[in-house]
């Protein structure tokens, strides 16, 4: 049993309205249309099915989305002040609010299948039915399929089932598994080697796993690295029917032979790395390094010049009256490389920091082009003291803050570089170009291209042209951003 009201637009109600409704409906679920009133009488523009605050969702801020068109209705009327309608229909159950939801955006038709107004990706109901790809050729998600011997309406619902994600399920029945196919194509034929690579026992590392894809889903690694490992014959890597496979390296990669980490006898430098925490490049890095006695290739032939050479001396430092051994140490501790450990203590802008040898800081002592002294901001009469602080606090990029200071159209914003002074752009406009499209207002040429989706070269043709009367540009004075 169910009671609804009718989509109509003598029961269009506010989104105020419409909460309390669902609030107090004794139904969860329910099919809702909204409505716009930009144009003269109330016209639908999307229908959904939800339940709880699923349809007050779509007038949330939004940053954009997969339906920019829906989008653009809505931020149309929130510029002009205008509310969009809501009507409702409550049902007892999904499957029934699944059907009242295609029939309805079939009565009412797609804007984007030429049938209608709605702006709809989608036929409705549960899953992705009748979404248009991007080339124009229909989904193979929203496909029907089988798989694992049992059907299903779209992708999404079998991976789901199977706990997969959509594209093994795309993958397998493209390959020909058994068991996987689309319903409206049949089992497609098996590619070669495909129930060989996948459906064998594999040992990894000691541990057996049926088949490759759960050794990749248990250990973490992808299955094409597992593959070639076995293929290669790494130490560890082997299908249990077949045995291990004679080693074969790809060129001399250092990080495909066995490594001894303090005394510790490793296949490869890759699984050194996973059972020490450190990455591939520093073991095989200190292995080729005299600096490092414990870490070796276990193969002789492999150690490098270096290696033989007497280790470097470490360069000691001094930070904030603290001394470091080693520029390596002193990184580690502020979260830089030696590089920029070095770089500090040798330039002026850092005068806490610095080499302990006396000499060294004399011979590599620079003053930097550029001062690193903070320089203090103001925005909108708030103060910060670097332009690091300003940035943050705005959610902006350091070089968009400093086009804003130097910029005469956001006059709030004053910095105490002299290099960031206001200045008028090279066209000697005072301001922005203020854009008037249709009676909603947009603060500049870009503004109004991402609110419509358009390029900025389209919109400034638009309002040159005397075939879009209610599109025009006007030069505005200093606007706050």
């Amino acid at each position: 049993m169910q009671f609804r009201k009718p989509h109509s637009p003598t029961f269009i109600m506010r989104r105020e309205e419409a909460w309390e409704a669902i609030k107090s409906a004794p139904s969860r679920w329910y099919v809702y249309t909204m409505w716009r009133f930009d144009r003269g009488s109330p016209v639908p523009f999307y229908v959904g099915k939800g339940r709880g605050y699923r349809a007050m969702h779509h007038e949330l801020p939004s940053k954009g989305g997969r339906n920019p068109h829906k989008q653009r209705i809505i931020d149309r009327h929130m510029a002009q002040g205008m509310w969009i309608g809501y009507s409702l229909s409550f049902y007892v159950s999904e499957r029934s609010a699944f059907r009242a939801e295609r029939r309805l955006i079939a009565s009412f038709g797609r804007r984007r299948s030429g049938t209608g107004v709605l702006a709809n990706l989608t036929d409705g109901g549960e899953g992705t039915a009748g979404h248009i790809g991007l080339r124009g050729n229909t989904n193979p998600r929203a496909r029907a399929i089988v798989a694992d011997g049992e059907p299903f309406t779209y992708v999404g619902a079998a991976a789901r089932r199977l706990g997969v994600d959509t594209t093994v399920i795309i993958h397998r029945i493209r390959n020909g598994w058994p068991g996987y196919y689309y319903q409206d194509e049949g089992q497609r034929p098996q590619k070669a080697g495909i129930t060989q690579r996948y459906r064998k026992e594999i040992s990894v590392l000691g541990t057996v796993y049926p088949s490759l894809s759960e050794a990749a889903q248990a250990t973490g690694m992808g299955f094409r690295m597992i593959a070639a490992r076995v293929t290669r014959g790494w130490e560890g890597y082997l299908y249990v029917a077949d045995g291990p496979r004679p080693r074969r390296e790809k060129g001399r990669r250092s990080d495909n032979v066995a490594v001894i980490v303090r005394g510790e006898r490793f296949p490869s430098i890759a699984i050194a790395a996973a059972a020490t925490g450190e990455s591939v490049a520093k073991i095989g890095k200190r292995c080729g390094s005299s600096n490092f006695p414990d870490y070796l290739f276990e193969d002789p032939t492999r150690l490098k010049e270096e290696k033989t050479k007497p280790p470097v001396e470490p360069v000691p430092v001094m930070i904030s009256g603290r001394r470091y051994d080693s520029l390596g140490e002193a990184g580690r501790q502020h979260g830089l490389t030696e590089g920029g450990v070095a770089y500090r203590c040798a330039s002026g802008a850092f005068p806490d920091w610095s080499f302990v040898d006396a000499t060294r800081n004399a011979a590599e002592a620079f003053e930097p082009q550029f001062s690193s002294n903070p320089k203090t901001v103001w925005i909108n009469g708030v103060d910060y003291p670097s332009q690091s602080a300003a940035a943050r606090s705005e959610g902006i990029d350091i070089n968009t803050l400093k086009k804003r200071c130097v910029s005469t159209s956001f006059p709030g914003y004053v910095s105490a570089d002299p290099q960031l002074q206001k200045r008028l752009p090279k066209d000697g406009r005072p301001g922005l170009l203020q854009v008037m499209i249709e009676g909603v207002t947009y603060r500049s040429v870009s503004a109004a291209a991402r609110s419509l989706g358009l390029q900025r070269i389209e919109v400034r043709r638009r309002c040159g042209s005397a075939d879009w009367p209610r599109w025009n540009l006007e030069s505005t004075a200093s606007q706050e951003p």
